[in-house]
């Protein structure tokens, strides 16, 4: 560094290096998160990024049992912030809740974040990624060749989203069934499966819960795992060619 400063800095040429790192550029998996994330705004939802931080009282607020696996902070800077979430549900019904207050009763929304889970001896904390979208209201942008009504939030908008998204990436056998869950309605709730494994949840937010949480209208949540959507996925695609007789009609 000294020769260089006599030298002059000026003087030595700016190179860079021939060759591109082999580990330069996106892991699949990133590329994976970032292609669900485009999909899901071309599918009119908003992208949201909540705390991962949260309380056993936050997770009670909204219905949802306190799981005992949930990691407690040693040094917690604030008394809202003392543990790790561990489901994406509590954050996204809270977007609900505070648009609510704000009234503002169109909220398409999803959240591609991490839930925490206690670990074993050698591992403090378990980390997975998840998936959460909500629903409320009517779409914030319109469409020209529908009407308003089709574009209300409801359990079928919300299962076309999901649809969307499974077949986008090419997950087969999935199936729906009837399921109940703490913070849903207990009739409109469903359970996703790719063949024997629990891909997550769907349905409408519990009335007596989206009346406590004041909002402005039927709101619909999910929660995806998305280790196992990204387990399942099948990315790759395979092109057949054109039929041998193709028949035209006048």
């Amino acid at each position: 560094e000294e020769i260089a400063r006599l030298y002059g800095y000026d003087n030595i040429p700016t190179t860079v290096p021939p060759n591109p790192s082999p580990k330069a550029g996106l892991s699949a998996a990133r590329r994976l998160e970032f292609a669900v994330r485009e999909l899901l705004r071309a599918c009119g939802l908003s992208e949201v990024v909540c705390y991962s931080l949260t309380t056993p009282e936050e997770t009670a607020h909204f219905d949802l049992p306190v799981d005992e696996s949930m990691v407690a902070l040693r040094n917690p800077l604030t008394s809202d912030a003392t543990h790790l979430r561990t489901s994406l549900l509590p954050a996204i019904l809270r977007v609900l809740e505070l648009n609510s207050r704000r009234r503002v009763g169109n909220v398409w929304a999803f959240e591609l974040g991490k839930s925490y889970v206690l670990g074993g001896e050698t591992t403090p904390a378990r980390e997975s990624r998840r998936l959460s979208l909500a629903l409320m209201g009517r779409r914030t942008t319109s469409a020209w060749n529908r009407p308003a009504e089709d574009q209300q939030a409801d359990f079928y908008a919300l299962k076309g989203i999901v649809e969307e998204l499974l077949g986008f990436l090419g997950i087969p056998q999935r199936s729906y069934g009837a399921s109940t869950h703490a913070a849903l309605h207990p009739h409109r709730t469903a359970s996703i499966e790719a063949g024997a494994q629990q891909l997550g949840v769907l349905g409408e937010v519990h009335p007596e819960l989206a009346e406590r949480l004041g909002l402005l209208g039927r709101a619909y949540v999910a929660e995806l795992d998305f280790e196992a959507l990204a387990g399942n996925a099948a990315t790759d695609r395979a092109y057949a060619g054109w039929p041998s007789r193709i028949f035209v009609v006048d």
